[in-house]
C-alpha cells in the first residue's frame, strides 16, 4: 500500500484513540477550571471551612446564595455548590495524604454524595486501581448511599430532588451556554455533525416538553391539595366556633335558672311604737 493509500484509507482505531485523546484533553481542560473556581469559592466564600462548605443548610454563606442568584452568571448555579463540595472534598482528600490524580472530575462529583469516611477512600483506591468507568462507579456510590440508608426505597421527594441534579448536570454538560454565546462552534462543525446535533437536541427538547407537561399537572395536583386542605381547614375552624358559640350559650342558660327569682311584693315595713302606745302597755293591770 503505497503512502497516498495509507493516508485516504479511514484507520477507525486511530480516530477512536483521536476521539478519547482529545476528549481527556478538553474535559482535564474544562475540569481544572471547575477545581479552580471551587477553590476560590472556598477560600473566599467558606474562609477554607470544609464543614461549612458541605453544609447544605441555604442559610449559611449569604454571599454566596447571592452569587448564584445572579443572572450574568454564566455557570449554573449547581454547578457551582458542586464545585465548592469537590474542592472541601479534595482538601479532605489531602489531610489524609490521598492521591486523586487517577480520578475523573465526574468520578469526584459522585463522591461528594458520600460522607468524608473510611468508606469513601476504600472507593477511591478501588476506583483507581481497577480503573473503573464513571457509570460503574456510579452504581457503587449508589448502592453504597443504599445500604446507607437501610436499603429504603427513595423517598418522591428525594426521587425529585435527584431528577433536578440529573438535569443540571445534563444542561452543564451539553454546554448549551457556551454554544449559544460562541454560535462560531457551530459553523466551525460539519455539516453531518450539526444535523446530527440538531436532530438530538430536538428529541431532548420533546422529551422535555413531555416531562413539562407530566410536571406542570403534578404542579397543578400539589395546588389543588392544598385548596383542599385550605377549604377542610377554614370548615373545622367555623365548625369550633359554632361549637364554641353552642356552649356558651348553654352555660349562659343554666346560669340563668340557677340565679334566685327576686320576690314580686315588696317587704312590708314594721312602723315603730309611739311613745303613748309604750306607756299603755306599761301600766300596771287594776286589781
Amino acid at each position: 500500500m503505497s503512502e497516498k493509500e495509507a493516508v485516504m484509507k479511514v484507520d477507525k482505531d486511530l480516530v477512536d484513540k483521536a476521539v478519547k485523546l482529545i476528549n481527556e484533553k478538553a474535559s482535564k481542560t474544562v475540569y481544572k477550571g471547575y477545581l479552580e473556581i471551587g477553590e476560590y469559592l472556598l477560600l473566599n466564600f467558606f474562609n477554607n471551612d470544609i464543614k461549612e462548605a458541605s453544609s447544605k443548610n441555604r442559610k449559611k454563606a449569604v454571599s454566596f446564595q447571592e452569587l448564584r442568584k445572579r443572572p450574568d452568571l454564566e455557570v449554573h448555579p449547581s454547578s457551582l455548590s458542586r464545585m465548592v463540595r469537590v474542592a472541601s472534598q479534595e482538601r479532605y482528600f489531602i489531610q489524609r495524604n490521598v492521591n486523586t490524580d487517577g480520578l475523573s472530575y465526574s468520578h469526584k462529583i459522585e463522591l461528594i454524595k458520600l460522607d468524608n469516611d473510611e468508606k469513601k477512600l476504600q472507593l477511591v483506591e478501588m476506583c483507581i486501581k481497577e480503573k473503573m468507568p464513571y457509570i460503574k462507579f456510579a452504581e457503587i456510590v449508589f448502592e453504597t448511599r443504599q445500604k446507607g440508608n437501610g436499603e429504603k426505597e427513595p423517598s418522591p421527594l428525594k426521587l425529585i430532588s435527584s431528577a433536578n441534579r440529573l438535569v443540571d448536570r445534563l444542561i452543564e454538560g451539553s454546554q448549551i451556554q457556551t454554544l449559544l454565546s460562541e454560535p462560531e462552534k457551530l459553523e466551525r462543525m460539519r455539516p453531518k455533525t450539526r444535523t446530527v446535533f440538531r436532530e438530538r437536541t430536538s428529541n431532548l427538547l420533546e422529551k422535555m416538553s413531555t416531562t413539562t407537561k407530566e410536571c406542570n399537572k403534578l404542579i397543578k395536583t400539589f395546588d389543588e391539595i392544598e385548596e383542599k386542605k385550605k377549604l377542610e381547614k377554614e370548615k373545622k375552624e367555623r365548625e369550633k366556633e359554632k361549637k364554641q358559640a353552642k356552649k356558651e350559650k348553654g352555660k349562659a342558660e343554666t346560669k340563668a335558672e340557677e340565679e334566685p327569682k327576686a320576690e314580686t311584693e315588696p317587704e312590708t315595713e314594721e312602723k315603730p311604737e309611739t311613745e303613748a302606745e309604750t306607756k299603755e302597755e306599761e301600766k300596771p293591770e287594776e286589781g
